[in-house]
């Protein structure tokens, strides 16, 4: 099956707990799974619904990476959003627990939105968020860290 742009865009005409609505007519699984908890937030919610193909990647930033420095694997996960059928949604898995640094912040949102990114879901945490909202870029995240800690990508993927 083919979701085309039209599709997306019907789609992002309606907000999250509609789309809800509409999937739980189709009883396509359990009522109470398919969706986040309340431990990630939009991070602005002002802005509208962003519809896209996902973009997967594991985080640590606990300890320092094994080799390589901090955005290292960001061109590797660039190159990806060219594998997807349209728009890329970026999503991390934050490995450490409690998060320890920020998944994200101003610099690799402003890069993901100029390769065609449209938004951001992690449930570890997230800084310069004043500067991300100026990009009107959506992100989805567990909670607001200041330090970058010794972040590193794991198992990029589709």
């Amino acid at each position: 099956m083919t979701i085309t742009q039209e599709t997306l865009d019907r789609l992002a005409e309606f907000d999250t707990p509609t789309i809800c609505n509409v999937i739980e007519l189709f009883d396509v699984r359990p009522r109470n799974q398919g969706y986040m908890d309340h431990r990630v937030q939009c991070g602005f919610p002002e802005l509208p619904p962003m519809v896209g193909f996902a973009t997967t990647a594991c985080f640590r930033s606990d300890a320092p990476p094994a080799g390589g420095d901090a955005y290292g694997s960001i061109q590797t996960q660039l190159a990806l959003f060219e594998e997807l059928p349209g728009p890329a949604v970026v999503v991390f898995q934050d490995q450490d627990d409690p998060a320890v640094a920020a998944v994200f912040g101003e610099v690799m949102c402003s890069t993901y939105q100029a390769y065609g990114s449209v938004g951001l879901v992690t449930n570890g945490g997230g800084r310069d968020l004043e500067q991300v909202r100026a990009l009107s870029y959506p992100v989805f995240t567990g909670s607001t860290i200041c330090s970058h800690g010794y972040c590193h990508m794991l198992h990029l993927g589709l």
